[in-house]
């Protein structure tokens, strides 16, 4: 039997993680309603503007009772909010829940930055995805459709990255939108192997800003050294686009899930497609799974 490791399966490498990695998560449920930078917990308005901040909201939660949500179409500005990182390489998942109301317009996006905060403009993105309500598009900065927003239900936001081998790639609502992409030089030249910044923002008032994206329960967390849900694949994947090499059936596929116990897993998997394993072009068709165990 293979156990397979490829871009959504736990990474491997030969390099032990430096004491200073360390696993970052906020569900909000420790604020007070209203204004989140001053309430703590390492969110600031971007380059440490006051009057950017999201708000702690119990409108809507994916768990517990509150969320953070961002709105850019009313205020002095577009909510910019801003949660600091000093990753340096190695392999991470970014993840979020994302709703978007039913009666939502404008857009937000869900950034990640390799250089943050400089002086003389000289920030670096990594990841830009923009969540558009009023195209009912989501589009990878600048102009890039990679897929369909979802309303009114919470959706999962998800960025395997591979600073180390300088890629990542995007999943929305468990599937691969797109894969391979460079983490230092995605929106411009010249980006540092580095995890520096989340940046939750809703755009500008007058420019299209939301009138409301609510976000909960996110995370970064390293991907070595930990234990993931394997599941045993009930039949073949299919390999597409010049894909080398895709799960077989009895395969153990290994998910972002983290676990303790199998208790923390999910009993079933059934993924559209995965990013090929082999670091290459293309992907994998129908991943469908049976847990098998936390390891």
């Amino acid at each position: 039997m293979r156990k397979i490791a490829c871009v959504l399966c736990l990474a491997a490498s030969a390099l032990l993680a430096p004491a200073a990695w360390a696993d970052w998560s906020d569900d909000f449920e420790r604020y007070n309603l209203g204004d989140i930078c001053p309430q703590g917990g390492g969110w600031e308005g971007w380059e440490g503007n006051p009057n950017v901040c999201g708000e702690v909201s119990d409108e809507q939660a994916n768990s517990g009772d509150k969320s953070l949500k961002i709105i850019g179409a009313s205020g002095p500005g577009g909510d910019d909010t801003v949660q600091r990182f000093d990753e340096n390489g190695g392999q991470w998942t970014f993840s979020v829940q994302t709703f978007i109301p039913d009666d939502a317009q404008g857009k937000a996006s869900v950034i990640l930055m390799n250089t943050y905060p400089t002086t003389g403009n000289n920030n670096n993105w990594s990841v830009v995805v923009e969540l558009n309500a009023d195209s009912g598009q989501v589009v990878r900065w600048p102009n890039l459709v990679i897929g369909n927003v979802i309303k009114g239900r919470w959706v999962e936001f998800q960025t395997p990255i591979d600073i180390d081998a300088d890629k990542f790639d995007i999943y929305y609502d468990g599937q691969l939108l797109e894969g391979g992409v460079s983490w230092r030089d995605a929106v411009a030249p010249g980006g540092q192997p580095r995890i520096q910044a989340l940046d939750l923002y809703g755009s500008e008032p007058g420019g299209g800003g939301t009138t409301g994206t609510y976000f909960d329960d996110a995370s970064l967390k390293s991907r070595l050294g930990g234990t993931n849900c394997q599941y045993k694949l009930k039949k073949n994947s299919k390999a597409k686009k010049g894909c080398g090499s895709c799960p077989r059936k009895g395969d153990l596929f290994a998910s972002e899930t983290s676990c303790e116990d199998v208790k923390d897993c999910k009993k079933k998997i059934s993924l559209k497609q995965v990013a090929c394993p082999d670091g290459g072009q293309g992907f994998c068709k129908k991943i469908k799974g049976k847990l098998d165990s936390c390891g």
